[in-house]
Order: C-alpha cells, then sequence, then structure tokens
C-alpha cells in the first residue's frame, strides 16, 4: 500500500496552520491580510526579473530571486485564498 504525504513546502505548511485557526479569523486580521500587497521596489524588481525571464537572460542567482519572489506570491496568494474564506463567513 502506498502512503500519501502531505506537501511539505512552506505554503503547504502555513496554508495547514492557517486551516486549524480558519474559524478564528477576525474581520479586522481578514481585511488586514486582504490589504497587503508588494513593496513599490519589490514590484519593479518582480517586473525586471520577468522581463528578464521572456527574453531567456536569467542568471542562475536571478533564477533564484525570481523563485524566492514565486515562493512569496504563492503564499500571499493562499493566505488571501483564507482570508477570503473566512470574510464570506463573517459577513
Amino acid at each position: 500500500m502506498e502512503t500519501l504525504l502531505a506537501p511539505t513546502n512552506q505554503t503547504a505548511i502555513l496554508g495547514r496552520s492557517f486551516d486549524r485557526q480558519a474559524d478564528a479569523m477576525s474581520l479586522e486580521v481578514a481585511r488586514f491580510i486582504m490589504s497587503i500587497e508588494l513593496a513599490d521596489h519589490d514590484r519593479q524588481r518582480l517586473e525586471q526579473l520577468a522581463e528578464m525571464a521572456r527574453h531567456d537572460r536569467l542568471t542562475e542567482s536571478d533564477r533564484n530571486e525570481l523563485d524566492e519572489y514565486l515562493r512569496a506570491g504563492r503564499l500571499m496568494e493562499m493566505m488571501k485564498l483564507k482570508a477570503r474564506i473566512a470574510l464570506k463567513k463573517i459577513l
């Protein structure tokens, strides 16, 4: 018999942590999470890296940096999804 293991990446781990506390999220916390956005300099750097990627000009260091931005983006989206679910329950 094959055992299925839950993913152990940062987003999955934090997602499971949020699931445990989903019913306890207050309106203020949910609204705060929904308001989170990248800082201007981070957005500019992400756009620069994306443009370099489109033209296949990323160095290994650039690829690693882009991967970090993508991980952070997935984490933010997961948190916002949890906040939207909480807001639907509250409102």
